[in-house]
């Protein structure tokens, strides 16, 4: 497993949504609340990739055979890597969101978690 296609097309279209609307303390509402929405979005997805990254590690059992466990271990060691990227992946896209939400002024709704993802 890598980062998943749809992440890393989201992650690009949100690049190109904020080039376009740059500056952003002059971007009119309408496009901050379109790229705030687009990022939690991606935050969201990013969190499930991760999820899903941690349960090949949490659910993988040994095969019996020895070339099957130098694969298989091979495997979990790939799994691993993926798993650190996409949670650096998330913890970048986290303070992203929450940069825009601060811009947008919806500080009441920024989920509690995510002062525990992303630490100053």
């Amino acid at each position: 497993m890598t980062v998943p296609a749809k992440i890393t097309i989201s992650l690009t279209a949100l690049q190109a949504q904020v080039a376009a609307a740059s500056p952003l303390q002059a971007a009119p509402y309408s496009a901050l609340k379109a790229i705030q929405l687009n990022a939690n979005q991606l935050e969201a997805d990013t969190t499930l990739a991760l999820y899903d990254a941690a349960g090949q590690l949490d659910t993988w059992i040994a095969p019996p055979n020895q070339p099957g466990m130098i694969s298989g271990f091979q495997a979990m060691v790939e799994s691993a890597l993926d798993e650190w990227r996409i949670l650096d992946m998330l913890a970048v896209i986290s303070r992203a969101a929450l940069n825009i939400d601060l811009l947008v002024g919806d500080l009441g709704t920024i989920p509690a978690q995510r002062t525990t993802i992303i630490q100053s």
